[in-house]
């Protein structure tokens, strides 16, 4: 969850780069009509050229069995193909592709019928992306319709978690934000995810098992801290798994980065 331009689309992006690195295919739900297809072959062509790079310098990975597929999977090419992307423009339209998810799983994660067709075969999707949740609710239903919402909200969630448990797949959902309370200029924002009220209220929150917050480090909007506003922060606000954490990120042409302060 965050505001606009944070970075979210970025980060799930590059989730489906490194899937594919690893051998794995994604589905990509894109209700907002973000998906740059043209950003998604950068992150994963830059991507490819740093890890060849990387294994050049180090002649023991570069002849391991498991690099060598790191390798073939993260040519742009391989991550592009192994990509499947949905476009829905309603509610009933994400409930229908939500709800054929597991057929769509399975089909993809069939081995090819001949030796001949190994080349061309597909990968198995192990990720799931839908970007966004809050959308397509926001559009369908005005203030008047809340329980409508919130039952649909709810058997998003539902279906969600059934075909993550039975397929085995991870679920990444981005949500937007309703509100931001702006910090004083002269004070930064150093990642307080305080600051931004995720979308869709109680419903939606107590759905999740993970909760991940974006911010910038800097208000954005504040123009006399330019060269600071490239640094996000990326906070596990919610978790079965983990503490509460925190990690400052930059978008860059390879997509997420770590900073170290």
């Amino acid at each position: 969850v965050g505001r606009a331009g944070v970075g979210k689309t970025q980060l799930v992006m590059q989730i489906c780069v490194v899937a594919a690195r690893l051998g794995y295919g994604s589905i990509f739900i894109d209700t907002e009509k973000k998906l740059s297809l043209q950003r998604l072959h950068e992150i994963a062509r830059e991507r490819s050229k740093s890890n060849s790079s990387a294994q050049n310098h180090d002649d023991e990975k570069n002849n391991s069995t498991q690099d060598q597929n790191v390798c073939e999977y993260i040519r742009p090419a391989e991550v592009m193909k192994n990509i499947v992307v949905h476009a829905p423009a309603s509610t009933d339209e994400l409930l229908s592709v939500v709800s054929q998810l597991d057929e769509e799983i399975i089909i993809r994660s069939e081995p090819p019928a001949s030796s001949e067709d190994s080349s061309d075969a597909q990968l198995p999707i192990k990720v799931i992306i839908l970007d966004s949740i809050a959308a397509p609710t926001r559009r369908d239903f005005g203030g008047g319709s809340a329980p409508q919402r919130v039952a649909a909200i709810f058997q998003l969630a539902q279906t969600l978690k059934r075909v993550a448990d039975q397929m085995q797949v991870a679920v990444i959902v981005i949500n937007q934000i309703d509100k931001v309370h702006s910090a004083p200029v002269d004070q930064p924002l150093e990642g307080d995810v305080s600051s931004v009220k995720a979308a869709l209220g109680t419903s939606w929150h107590h759905c999740v098992s993970t909760r991940i917050a974006l911010e910038h480090y800097h208000d954005p909007h504040n123009t006399s801290v330019l060269e600071g506003n490239r640094v996000r922060t990326a906070s596990v606000v919610k978790s079965n798994l983990v503490g509460q954490s925190r990690m400052l990120f930059e978008v860059t042409i390879i997509g997420i980065c770590q900073v170290n302060c």
